[in-house]
């Protein structure tokens, strides 16, 4: 999760075809666009990969699109 640990911003959204790109594929799996817990699995490797830095992602699935956010310190 570079682009998140990288940005100044504490949200970091994403299209599914961005998120694809990314990681060097045409497409994400299906599952990653039928079913919102395929990004909240914390048993899941994919999903170590934000929750290891302290970040969440949230699925849009009507726009495509998945939210990144980092816990903020307070």
């Amino acid at each position: 999760m570079d682009l998140l640990t990288a940005s100044d911003n504490d949200e970091v959204v994403l299209t599914f075809k961005e998120i694809a790109a990314i990681i060097g594929r045409r497409h994400l799996p299906e599952s990653a666009i039928l079913h919102p817990g395929w990004w909240t699995d914390k048993q899941s490797s994919h999903v170590t990969l934000w929750t290891a830095i302290g970040g969440r992602a949230r699925a849009d699935r009507d726009r495509l699109r998945v939210t990144f956010t980092r816990a903020t310190e307070e």
